[in-house]
């Protein structure tokens, strides 16, 4: 896991090694303090019970921060309503800025 931290957020890039690893970091991921991004770029498949890791973890973590998950080539509605996915890292900051205005304005 390729992992860099700026200001208020915090990118993982997950690489296929990764996946089975991940929910050892579960617990950390809940109560980080910072708002998490996750690129899955550098995978070719992604496999059902990682996106099914990211929902759970969303709803864990989103009443808080944002959680969003970078799939390159994705539709949003592909996936369930709880988990932000988007194509690229640059719309990844743009929803984490517009869902830090949401709660500042507490929609």
């Amino acid at each position: 896991m390729i992992y860099s931290q700026e200001e208020d957020y915090k990118i993982y890039q997950i690489q296929k090694k990764d996946i089975k690893n991940l929910s050892v970091f579960k617990t950390s991921f809940e109560t980080d303090k910072y708002h998490l991004i996750f690129d899955l770029s550098l995978l070719r498949k992604i496999p059902a019970e990682l996106i099914t890791f990211f929902e759970t973890l969303s709803e864990v973590v989103r009443p808080k921060r944002s959680l969003i998950v970078v799939i390159p080539d994705s539709d949003a509605d592909d996936y369930e309503e709880t988990l932000v996915v988007v194509p690229t890292f640059e719309e990844a900051l743009d929803v984490l800025e517009l869902e830090a205005i949401e709660r500042q304005l507490d929609f």
